[in-house]
């Protein structure tokens, strides 16, 4: 993934990936504006900074057990000998879990945070 032709920026995506994600727009910017996530080089750095405090080496220490026991709940939860989704099962649950979990938001409020995340970002 720290390859440097790969890139989140969407300035450098192909005009085909730009008409598939956003239609037919000649603009190259996502439609969420800048952030971490679409972000690179030091763009990414600049937006990553107000960030590091929250992920510390100590605090995914601290949430170090947290973290496991939300793996292995979501790992339980899959189906046996079925096929599921990688993402939508397992590593997104997971992200947005952590994610909450840093910002203080309850389990409750996850399903809605995701829910806007995933609108934020165009995911669904």
């Amino acid at each position: 993934m720290a390859h440097p032709a790969l890139r989140v920026d969407w300035a450098y995506a192909s005009p085909q990936w730009r008409a598939l994600v956003l239609g037919d727009t000649p603009t190259t910017q996502p439609p969420q504006g800048r952030s971490v996530a679409t972000s690179d080089n030091l763009d990414h750095k600049r937006l990553r900074q107000p960030l590091i405090q929250a992920f510390t080496v100590r605090r995914i220490q601290e949430l170090a057990p947290f973290i496991e026991q939300r793996a292995h709940q979501l790992i339980d939860r899959l189906p046996p000998r079925t096929p599921f989704d990688l993402v939508d099962d397992y590593a997104a649950p997971l992200t947005i879990a952590v994610i909450c979990a840093i910002l203080g938001i309850s389990d409750l409020d996850q399903n809605r945070f995701r829910y806007l995340a995933d609108r934020l970002y165009g995911c669904r």
